[in-house]
């Protein structure tokens, strides 16, 4: 409705000023009206697609939960997704993510569909500048340390308390503890995970979580020399079995996704691509385009089990392994490293997480039969 337009418009403006994006005259209107019109063409190719993912979409009913690898800035692609299992009726239950990956997992459980995730990349598009020229050079400075965008983004989206319940419960994001000034002197913990791999979540406070996203993308100079500070205190920390350990206390880009649990289905989408590689570095409005729309065709075909499919769903019955190797992955494949519940101060690896659930759902089976 017009209404509905017009709030769109409202919220883009007020993010650009939260971010300090400044834009155009009729640049708002003219983003506003493409991400209506690339939902509305998701809307087609879903329903045409119904025959085909029907099956799919019944089992899923109970919920979905997303693994997301870092792919940069092909990463948009997931905002096709997240619009896809709105339009399915599937609940999001959960988000792991590297990188570009932990950021659109962000904002896929940020908001019930992909209008924010457009929002959000399409807004940094236009902070980047509207030349190939300031483009390339921002991209460039961003080899130190990645731009503001991001942590403002973040920052201004956890503000209200319902968004911060679910990114701090629901996401957690994948990042490394080794920068190299790390690898060099040591000083990054007594404990270190297989594959330097830490999944956190469950964040003491907004700030924590903002300060995690950003570090996930900072696959920078800054990242990689010191890292960026997310735990106030890495003391205090327990592993499952209750032995005390401390954590490191800064991170960077560098984790992986990882499954979350056996009491829910888990879809992996492989979000890169052999065709516009420039998307993996450079995000435009072009770019932002093509990519949702990949994304909306490779989560019907994911969803069909099409073979060549960009990813595939493990189902809580399924064997892991089984699966991985169905679709060339190596065994230990989403299942490496640990996950950090921040605010408990407790941390499990990720097999440990996959045990717990599969044992609870058991429970909850037998308490029902």
């Amino acid at each position: 409705t017009f209404l509905e337009r017009e709030e769109m418009q409202d919220k883009y403006v007020a993010l650009a000023a939260a971010t300090g994006v400044r834009l155009a005259a009729g640049v708002a209107a003219s983003d506003c009206d493409l991400i209506q019109r690339l939902r509305a063409i998701a809307v087609e190719r879903a329903a045409a697609a119904q025959p085909r993912i029907a099956t799919s979409v019944a089992s899923l009913q109970p919920g979905v939960g997303v693994a997301l690898p870092g792919a940069a800035y092909f990463s948009v692609a997931a905002g096709g997704l997240h619009e896809v299992l709105h339009l399915s009726g599937i609940p999001l239950r959960y988000c792991t993510g590297a990188s570009g990956g932990g950021c659109s997992g962000f904002l896929m459980l940020a908001a019930p569909d992909a209008t924010l995730l457009l929002m959000a990349y399409l807004l940094y598009a236009r902070s980047q500048g509207e030349t190939t020229l300031r483009r390339g050079l921002s991209a460039a400075l961003q080899s130190f340390r990645v731009t503001s965008f991001w942590e403002k983004l973040y920052r201004e989206l956890l503000r209200d308390e319902g968004t911060f319940e679910r990114i701090s419960k629901n996401g957690a994001v994948a990042v490394a503890a080794k920068p190299l000034r790390v690898a060099l002197f040591g000083g990054a913990g007594d404990f270190e995970p297989a594959e330097d791999n830490y999944l956190l979540h469950d964040f003491a406070d907004p700030e924590e979580a903002v300060q995690a996203y950003v570090a996930t993308g900072e696959a920078t100079a800054r990242g990689f020399t010191s890292g960026v500070p997310v735990l106030a205190d890495g003391s205090g920390f327990t592993h499952g079995s209750g032995e005390a350990t401390a954590l490191p206390t800064k991170y960077c880009d560098g984790g992986a996704a990882a499954i979350w649990g056996r009491s829910t289905h888990c879809l992996y989408y492989h979000t890169w691509f052999d065709t516009n590689k420039g998307d993996l570095a450079l995000c435009t409005v072009e770019s932002v385009e093509r990519l949702f729309l990949q994304g909306v065709d490779d989560a019907l075909a994911i969803l069909a089990g099409e073979d060549g499919a960009r990813g595939f769903i493990i189902a809580p019955s399924d064997d892991i392994e089984s699966v991985l190797a169905r679709s060339g992955r190596a065994a230990q494949f989403l299942q490496r490293g640990v996950f950090v519940e921040v605010r408990q101060r407790v941390v499990r690896t990720v097999k440990e997480v996959c045990v717990m659930a599969s044992v609870a759902e058991a429970f909850r089976e037998a308490g029902t039969s």
